[in-house]
């Protein structure tokens, strides 16, 4: 067997050349995997409230003017109304991506300091972005801005901010003028809590040191006219501050103060008027810093913020920056810039007042303020220099140097009283009226006065002011009373004042008195009562209160009481009679009273009623109850009670008659204890009352009685009065007897003859009838047609079948009687008439 040779294996030399070429390739994929990765950058993603003109894949995103990245998607966040931008930024720019960072869309904007954005018009809306110090976190979320950020502080130039009440016509990019050149522009406002409005200005760094602590600013849009009687002004700055608006600002010369530190505040004025008011300016060049002062006013009416002008003596010294309504409402603070030189006008006891327009009869007054406006007067004080002031209601009472006496007079109404009536004192002018104006409560009148120093000496703290002014007439069944003051005071009105002898102490500055209607109510020098009445009928104020007809005093005021269910009547009564104020003292009202048995009181149907008083006895007091009728129970009256068997037409008020004049009048009536009879109760007056005793014969005033028999007719006929109404009639023949009591019960015949006849003795018949017929008590007993007696009594027999007939004789004719005698009814007709 043969033999073949054995294969010799060797490694093949290209192995490790076929295995490094995909080693190779996947080192290059690797490397060029990582450089990817390296040069692709950070994504981040940035929140907006608008998406509109943004490209995915298009869109730019820019720092400084340079492309760092762009748009990769945007897409809707759930739930909000916003939409979220997914960018990359180039490697370079990653760092760029750090908290603090603010991202913006660029867009062509127009403004009135110029046209921004404008490339975006052909190329496309881009982001712009803003980093913030460098030192911040790396971070991939943020939120973009609507507008672009105001200007970055790190950038050289000056950022400050100013303070206005509104922002006007100035927006983002409105020029910052400097003697009408921009150095600057507006980079935003924003709202403060406050509501005021906070602008955000830059100034180029070339222009910063312009701005000092004490620049001022203010508003150079538009244009402003002023004018008055003195001429008018036109205020106007560049063309173009006029059609767009801008910021201006001016510095004074002569105290720059420091250079403005970045971020600093200033207030933005409406004017340059306003801005510089109390500061002179000297060739429109040099200016002087103002006094800032606070002044408050009740009322601020006609007064305008950076219009209204603060004067001295006719010049101007300062305006109003500012007015705000206090927090209680109760005033209006002013602020207020002075000229620096006017530092006297800050010391305390300074005066500040608005002067207005006044017509009266002294003459016309600040009639320049009907155009140009009403401004504020100022008379510097002489105290320690304060920022603080109150100001008047009104001009102060004296001019400058001027002394005196400074009175304040109260009253419900100044009539014709105006500034410069004059106070007079025995019809010689001795002071002035500074003032007039209402109270706070709108409820007086206060008039404010000056004495002259030479006169001041007249005034006591019993003084009595009275309106002098025009002419007071009064008028009733009395006379005509005229009152006239001073020719002066009659034209221009006045004052008139007087001091009782004796009396007073010296009053100080700025007493307080009260200033009366007139002279008659000023010299009350006696005492003033309340008096309570059911009702107000025929009272009214200016009433007289009289004492037995006598005036005595005067109705002041009548008015509701607290329960509203009567009237108090407040009474000044003379000091002279105030010692009828005593208790037990009673007050009623005296009423027209016309009728037919007298007419009384005529004249309170012109002039209405009046107050009659009774002296009282007791304590003195000022508090009375007065009465609605007049009282019955005079002092030195006499009540007693009538007693009859029947009432007739009697009646509360009835009158009582003697010689046909009323003495009196019926109280009250009623049945008598036994039933039997009636009782009258009755007031005899004085001086009536001394006229009545226990012989006093009463009996019916009926007017006409007529009685008619076969022997004839008989009438007798009273008074007229008695005719009219009736009632009951005394008379006395001899002796009255003892004095009657309150006790004491009289009786009260029908007739005159029925009262006469119950005087006399008589011899007493009795008489049996089937029926009375027309007998009764009082008729006449006749013999041959004369009388001799009359009836005494009429009843009924114990057996009731027949009557009693009491009758009784003269004395002289008894003997006339006999066993046989016969007795007949003769009476055909008996009359008793009277009207009521």
């Amino acid at each position: 067997m043969s033999e073949y040779a054995q294969p010799v294996l060797k490694p093949s030399k290209w192995f490790a050349f076929i295995w490094s070429i995909p080693l190779f390739t996947a080192l290059i994929a690797s490397f060029l995997l990582f450089n990817y990765y390296q040069n692709r950058g950070v994504v981040i993603t940035i929140d907006f409230t608008n998406g509109s003109g943004l490209v995915a894949g298009k869109t730019k995103i820019r720092y400084e003017g340079i492309d760092i990245g762009q748009v990769e998607s945007i897409s809707l966040i759930r739930g909000e109304k916003k939409v979220r931008v997914h960018a990359r930024l180039n490697p370079s720019a990653t760092y760029l991506a750090s908290d603090g960072s603010l991202f913006w869309v660029v867009q062509a904007r127009l403004s009135s300091g110029g046209v921004s954005g404008l490339d975006t018009i052909l190329s496309g809306k881009y982001i712009s972005m803003r980093t913030a110090d460098g030192n911040g976190k790396a971070q991939s979320h943020f939120i973009g801005l609507d507008n672009p950020p105001m200007g970055d502080e790190r950038l050289p130039g000056l950022f400050i901010s100013l303070k206005a009440k509104k922002l006007n016509s100035l927006t983002v990019g409105t020029a910052i003028l400097y003697k009408q050149i921009q150095v600057g522009r507006v980079e935003g406002a924003e709202l403060l809590e406050n509501k005021e409005v906070k602008i955000f200005l830059y100034i180029e760094p070339q222009f910063s040191h312009l701005v000092r602590s004490t620049t001022r600013f203010w508003n150079a849009g538009g244009i402003r006219v002023t004018g008055g009687l003195s001429g008018f002004k036109l205020q106007t700055e560049s063309i173009a501050a006029m059609l767009t608006g801008g910021v201006t600002f001016a510095t004074p010369e002569t105290n720059l103060g420091d250079p403005a530190r970045p971020g600093q505040e200033f207030l933005l004025y409406n004017d340059r008027e306003e801005a510089l008011a109390g500061v002179v300016a000297r060739a429109d060049v040099n200016f002087h810093p103002g006094i800032i002062i606070k002044v408050s006013f009740v009322n601020a009416e006609g007064i305008v913020s950076g219009k209204t002008e603060v004067k001295y003596k006719g010049i101007s010294i300062g305006k109003v920056l500012e007015r705000v309504i206090s927090d209680d409402l109760s005033r209006v603070d002013l602020t207020i810039m002075l000229h620096p030189r006017a530092g006297e006008a800050t010391r305390d006891g300074t005066s500040f007042w608005v002067v207005k327009p006044t017509f009266g009869s002294q003459g016309i007054s600040g009639l320049s303020t009907l155009v140009d406006g009403r401004y504020i007067e100022v008379r510097p004080g002489k105290g320690k220099k304060t920022e603080h002031f109150v100001g008047l209601e009104k001009p102060p009472l004296t001019e400058d140097g001027e002394e005196g006496l400074h009175i304040r007079l109260i009253c419900d109404s100044a009539r014709s009283i105006s500034s410069g009536s004059p106070l007079l004192y025995r019809h010689i002018e001795v002071g002035r009226v500074a003032g007039v104006s209402l109270a706070r409560d709108g409820g007086s009148v206060e008039v404010y006065g000056l004495l002259y120093s030479e006169y001041k000496h007249l005034v006591k703290d019993t003084t009595r002011f009275w309106n002098s002014s025009g002419l007071t007439v009064k008028a009733d069944m009395g006379g005509l009373e005229l009152q006239i003051g001073s020719l002066a005071s009659l034209i221009t009105g006045g004052i008139e004042f007087d001091t009782p002898a004796g009396t007073g102490k010296p009053v100080t500055d700025c007493a307080i008195f009260t200033l009366y209607k007139g002279q008659d109510e000023a010299r009350e020098w006696g005492r003033r009562i309340q008096v309570s009445f059911k009702s107000g009928r025929d009272l009214q104020t200016g009433a007289d209160l009289r004492l037995r007809g006598v005036r005595v005093g005067e109705v002041k005021d009548v008015r509701l009481n607290g329960t509203m269910d009567g009237v108090i009547a407040e009474i000044y009564v003379e000091e002279s009679h105030v010692e009828i104020l005593r208790r037990g003292a009673r007050f009623w009202v005296a009423r027209p009273v016309v009728g037919l048995m007298a007419v009384k009181n005529l004249g309170t149907i012109i002039r209405g009623g009046y107050i009659e008083v009774e002296p009282g006895d007791g304590e003195p007091a000022i508090s009375f109850a007065g009465l609605e009728q007049p009282p019955i129970d005079r002092p030195g009256s006499l009540q007693f009670t009538l007693t009859c068997p029947r009432l007739g037409s009697l009646h509360p008020g009835s009158p009582i008659f003697y010689k046909n004049l009323q003495a009196g009048q019926v109280l009250e009536t009623g049945l008598s204890q036994d039933g039997e009879g009636v009782d009258v109760r009755v007031v005899i007056n004085p001086p009536f009352a001394r006229l009545v005793g226990d012989n006093t014969l009463f009996y019916r005033s009926g007017g006409v009685h007529v009685q008619a028999s076969l022997a004839g007719v008989e009438v007798e006929v009273e008074s007229l009065a008695a005719i009219l109404t009736g009632g009951v009639s005394f008379e006395n023949e001899d002796d009255l007897g003892e004095a009657l009591t309150p006790e004491s019960r009289p009786i009260l015949f029908d007739t005159y003859k029925e009262a006469t006849s119950a005087g006399q003795v008589w011899k007493e018949f009795v008489l049996t009838a089937n029926q009375t017929g027309s007998l009764s008590v009082g008729r006449p007993v006749y013999y041959r047609g004369v009388q001799v007696g009359q009836v005494l009594r009429v009843a009924l027999g114990d057996s009731a079948d027949h009557v009693l007939v009491t009758i009784g004789l003269e004395l002289h004719y008894a003997q006339l009687v006999r066993s046989s005698s016969l007795f007949w009814n003769v009476s055909g007709i008996g009359l008793d008439i009277s009207l009521l």
